[in-house]
């Protein structure tokens, strides 16, 4: 499973608003959203010493899906930084090719 770590309260603590997958990955990861309301959405990914190697941002989001592809990584640990609003949520993903 993914391990998160919330900051925040409000949209990103209903379970159903968010969700990561798979994990572990071969490459592609799915970023689902089911927002109750309108919200910018920013993604960055990071390595295990927290360098931000991808970046991507939305707006007026609610029920969208996002993808990233991070097959042009080595294998390993990544962290997926989900702000919603001005709630965060950090994913631990595992990149296994």
């Amino acid at each position: 499973d993914v391990f998160s770590e919330y900051t925040g309260v409000g949209v990103l603590v209903n379970t159903d608003a968010f969700r990561i997958y798979p994990n572990p990955t071969a490459g592609v990861i799915n970023l689902e959203f089911n927002l109750i309301s309108e919200e910018d959405v920013t993604v960055r990914v990071m390595n295990a010493v927290g360098q931000v190697i991808e970046t991507t941002e939305k707006t007026r989001l609610t029920q969208d899906n996002l993808t990233l592809d991070i097959t042009g990584y080595a294998s390993g640990i990544y962290f997926v930084e989900t702000t919603v609003g001005t709630e965060k949520v950090v994913s631990r993903i595992q990149l296994s090719k």
